[in-house]
């Protein structure tokens, strides 16, 4: 009888805590300031041409410039022709295309001037 009651007392205290952690948790993220545009990643938008697909260009640029370089460059895409590079990687994410048949039309800060 002791042992369960000192169980039943275990998991009501466990159940409590979990929900102060929660709270906790919850208050420390919604109390956290946006980034200053200062402090965000500037991107820059390359416009591809060629034969290709996702996979092609994941693939030349982890073959030239490895894992590291990838992370650094983190490169997404917005559209199927559209990538998006972080600002100081776009000269290596470049010549990565260089070796394959992938080619960049345009480079830009805005996808506005990409239509242009």
């Amino acid at each position: 009888m002791c042992k369960y009651l000192i169980y039943l007392i275990y998991i009501n205290l466990s159940i409590i805590v979990r929900k102060i952690y929660l709270s906790c948790f919850i208050k420390l993220i919604m109390a956290q300031k946006p980034l200053k545009p200062s402090m965000k990643e500037n991107k820059r938008y390359l416009l591809l041409k060629g034969n290709f697909n996702k996979e092609d260009v994941e693939r030349a640029i982890m073959h030239y410039i490895g894992a590291l370089g990838y992370a650094k460059a983190s490169p997404i895409f917005i559209s199927k022709d559209i990538l998006a590079v972080n600002r100081s990687e776009v000269d290596k994410v470049k010549a990565s295309f260089a070796i394959s048949d992938i080619r960049v039309a345009k480079v830009s800060g805005t996808l506005k001037g990409l239509n242009k």
